[in-house]
């Protein structure tokens, strides 16, 4: 494995060392298993498959697996933003300002990208697709945006800004987060959505489709 975060008490998400990621259901409660330093999965000739037994061992506990399911990079991505939301410490309302804005939110690159890496993009009617640089982390080369409407002015702007609505530096489909095009000429700026166009999700592809 090279990933390992929990939705929720009963369900785990891993990835696999080949990359593709899984959600496995549990057969009761094991929480904190994704924040254990010794957790381990086992199962039969190391092979966790529906119907074998098979288990998780964290924390002297082990918790038997229920199910296991393939998923696809979309799923995994909401997955994954869900149990990092989820995760976080509530506090009671305090005065936030400037870049402590984006304290707490840990981001991952299964559904965030980093804009600074941005090689190349280019729209259609699914919304946006990026390629980020080789050195971006996670090793994803392209992501799907997902858009939160139609945005179509996007495919005649020569340049594109993506803004964290979290001052993460990294672009999740967090509330806030916009690509906004260049506003020349004048025609072009009036056709923007104010504020820009915000994005609803964001998730690795394997090649450019």
């Amino acid at each position: 494995m090279t990933e390992v975060r929990q939705v929720d008490a009963r369900t785990l998400v891993i990835v696999a060392h080949d990359g593709q990621p899984y959600r496995l259901g549990l057969q009761s409660d094991c929480p904190g298993t994704d924040a254990a330093a010794d957790a381990r999965l086992f199962g039969a000739e190391g092979w966790i498959c529906n119907g074998a037994p098979a288990y998780v061992q964290t924390d002297g506990r082990r918790c038997a697996v229920a199910s296991v399911e393939p998923l696809e990079a979309k799923t995994h991505a909401l997955l994954m933003q869900q149990a990092d939301r989820d995760a976080m410490a509530t506090l009671d309302p305090v005065k936030v300002i400037g870049p402590q804005r984006g304290a707490g939110f840990r981001g991952s690159p299964s559904y965030c990208f980093a804009p600074r890496y941005l090689r190349s993009w280019s729209s259609d009617p699914d919304g946006l697709l990026v390629e980020v640089s080789r050195r971006h982390p996670g090793g994803h080369r392209w992501y799907r945006v997902e858009l939160t409407g139609s945005c179509p002015m996007l495919q005649r702007s020569p340049t594109l800004v993506f803004r964290s609505g979290m001052d993460l530096g990294m672009i999740c489909g967090n509330p806030g987060d916009v690509v906004v095009g260049d506003a020349r000429p004048e025609s072009f700026a009036q056709s923007l959505p104010a504020g820009g166009c915000g994005v609803a999700a964001v998730y690795p592809v394997d090649t450019r489709k």
